[in-house]
């Protein structure tokens, strides 16, 4: 007979589920948040800084590079994180639902 409501509610393995899943969205999507709209606000209230050159380059374009960069690499552990801990915990509570 597969768990009732409450019961999934109340089982361990989903409040871990539950509260990882929330930790884990939390501090990549702050950091996600952070560093686009601290260029952003980079961009609109100090817009002369991106003019300095340092080797020939506009410092706006590496500034612009890193937040792409570290978007990507963002998902990337993210996605490490689901494949190796997300997802095993979903099987384990799909599996006590099914019982």
């Amino acid at each position: 007979m597969s768990m009732k409501r409450d019961q999934i509610l109340e089982d361990p393995d989903f409040k871990q589920l539950k509260s990882s899943k929330w930790r884990v969205s939390l501090i990549l999507g702050s950091l996600v948040f952070i560093l686009y709209y601290g260029f952003v606000l980079l961009m609109a209230y100090n817009r002369p800084f991106f003019a300095n050159k340092i080797a020939d380059i506009y410092v706006g374009i590496p500034i612009g590079v890193f937040v792409l960069a570290s978007t990507i690499l963002i998902t990337v552990i993210y996605v490490a994180w689901a494949n190796k801990t997300y997802d095993n915990l979903v099987e384990k509570v799909k599996d006590k639902i099914r019982r």
